[in-house]
């Protein structure tokens, strides 16, 4: 809709503010954030501190694509890399940065605007942190019953003998109920307006602070170093957030969009010819002010929408990979049907529901050393996904060699 072009035409703007692209030749990008984006200078020093991290992960990234781009020798072929971001990308779940962005964007919204109403900033940001709370409580206890729940549906069913046709209709059948759940929150999040009043740079602070897993940043880096087409399909509320994350490690990426590609630079490749990173996420929606309205930009909502994703990004895959293999990371139960349609589906983590699921689907789990060289059909056919520790478990699946060992040691002191 023409709603969301201009939402996400006033973010280009603003972001690239927020990234030391000055608006106007030879202007000082930071004064023109403070002067003509109505930043404070108190938003204008953490942007500073975030444009430097970002501009250091940035040469960073220069620095290792250099020392990468002999180095890069992928042992297998595929049609494509997919992973999934929260817990399985970064350390944690990062949607409390988030959402603590848009209380902090809220108290400071109404204070510039002069509608606290008879409160304080700190008390408006404590009874806006407590409805946050309350609605986190109420989604975790909401959640572990709706798991109950699913459990013991699906322990009445035998998957024991179940062909892969049969696999796929019951795992998705199955699902359905967790899927309608994740739905079903993600309105309460709306309804609540929960992710209002964020603009770029809120955004940026708050990716500044999430945290990836070790490695992960460098296999995604020598995969679009080495043309992998590499995918985010990710649940996350906002895909700028993952892009400002990914980019602030000195990885190239586009958000893709409900009209198609809408990213901003609108190419595939960067200015140093290497593939973008596509992220398919939600994302928040923007007002005219650039700032974000509470509501949200359904992309992927639920499993039964991720493995849609994969589906679509399968069938646009490149003519030329059309028999090498699909490739998916991820942790959770979010993950599994589209972990099963990949010839190689990989758990990274520990997450004691999808270890229960698999269990009751009778899927095996083995090491993914223990991965052949040529799959013999995907997960479903199979019933088989691969684990992993480690990110470098990854790269060394993926690559010659895994990705810490193309980098000189560290001179000894």
């Amino acid at each position: 809709s023409s709603q969301i072009d201009n939402s996400h035409t006033k973010w280009t703007e603003l972001a690239s503010s927020v990234r030391g692209q000055p608006q106007a030749e030879g202007g000082n990008w930071l004064r023109e954030a403070v002067v003509q984006r109505s930043v404070t200078p108190v938003e204008a020093s953490v942007a500073s501190g975030v444009a430097e991290t970002e501009e250091k992960h940035l040469a960073k990234g220069d620095e290792r694509a250099g020392e990468e781009d002999a180095e890069i020798t992928p042992t297998r072929r595929c049609k494509a890399f997919l992973v999934d971001f929260d817990d399985t990308c970064s350390e944690k779940n990062t949607i409390p940065h988030l959402v603590e962005a848009c209380v902090q964007a809220t108290v400071k919204e109404r204070v510039r605007n002069q509608t606290l109403q008879n409160t304080t900033p700190s008390e408006l940001r404590r009874n806006l942190s407590a409805e946050v709370r309350s609605a986190i409580d109420d989604y975790t206890t909401q959640s572990a019953a709706a798991h109950e729940s699913f459990f013991s549906k699906l322990q009445s069913k035998d998957f024991s003998s179940s062909s892969d046709a049969d696999l796929r209709s019951m795992v998705s059948d199955a699902l359905a109920e967790i899927d309608e759940f994740d739905r079903r929150m993600n309105q309460v999040v709306i309804d609540k307006r929960l992710l209002h009043s964020a603009g770029p740079l809120d955004i940026a602070v708050a990716a500044s602070a999430v945290r990836l897993r070790e490695g992960c940043a460098d296999v995604i880096r020598r995969a679009t170093a080495a043309n992998l087409p590499t995918y985010v399909v990710s649940l996350n509320w906002s895909a700028n957030y993952i892009r400002e994350v990914l980019e602030g490690e000195g990885i190239p990426c586009e958000v893709v969009g409900d009209s198609g590609w809408l990213d901003w630079r609108e190419e595939e490749w960067d200015d140093r010819g290497k593939m973008r990173v596509k992220i398919i996420a939600n994302e928040l929606e923007f007002g005219a002010d650039g700032r974000s309205t509470g509501g949200m930009v359904k992309r992927a909502e639920c499993a039964a929408d991720k493995l849609v994703h994969f589906a679509s990004i399968l069938e646009s895959s490149d003519e030329a990979r059309k028999d090498d293999p699909m490739v998916y990371v991820g942790d959770s139960m979010g993950d599994i049907a589209a972990m099963l349609a990949a010839e190689y589906g990989i758990v990274i983590g520990d997450c004691p529901n999808l270890r229960r699921l698999l269990d009751q689907l009778g899927v095996s789990l083995q090491p993914l050393d223990s991965a052949p060289q040529a799959p013999r059909g995907d997960g479903y056919a199979t019933k088989t996904l691969y684990k992993v520790d480690s990110w470098k478990q990854v790269g060394a699946f993926l690559f010659a060699r895994d990705p810490a060992a193309a980098r000189p040691a560290p001179p000894a002191v």
